[in-house]
């Protein structure tokens, strides 16, 4: 099977088992990939083929500013166990490159058939409960940095 109509197949069995609470969403695919976001496209979940490699990333993509994206990153870094039970023992959260991080695993590249969209719909449906709802919610408020007291200094005078 070629890659956009595996990539239908795969969203099609996604969009089938995903709680109603998680939808709706915004879809799109690229040759070689799907994506699905919650309306701010810099933060979104990608299942890439990867040929070459023989690999198929499935991710929760932070490519927004690099503030965002380490407070994403401290969403997450508390719920690790949650998410290696949901997931497995390979998912890692980690800062990608200096302006982007991901949670992401991989797994072996199959030949594209139904059974394999099956899978990768499952887990990648695994991967968006387990994350979803903090996604939908958006960054916590950052909260202001207390302020300084300024140190007054007091003259005491008869």
């Amino acid at each position: 099977m070629q890659y956009q109509p595996f990539l239908q197949l795969v969203l099609k069995r996604l969009e089938a088992a995903a709680a109603p609470d998680l939808r709706p969403w915004h879809a799109r695919q690229r040759h070689a990939m799907l994506q699905i976001h919650y309306g701010n496209p810099r933060v979104h979940y990608e299942l890439w083929l990867q040929a070459r490699g023989g690999r198929v990333e499935l991710g929760l993509h932070f490519e927004d500013e690099p503030e965002h994206n380490q407070r994403w990153c401290a969403v997450f870094a508390p719920r690790v166990l949650e998410l290696l039970e949901a997931l497995g023992p390979y998912v890692e959260l980690e800062e990608w490159t200096a302006s982007w991080a991901r949670l992401h695993l991989t797994v072996p590249l199959r030949p594209l058939d139904a059974e394999f969209a099956d899978e990768l719909g499952a887990l990648f449906g695994r991967l968006i409960a387990a994350t979803g709802d903090a996604v939908r919610s958006g960054l916590p408020q950052q909260r202001p940095a207390p302020a300084r007291r300024r140190l007054e200094r007091v003259v005491l005078r008869r």
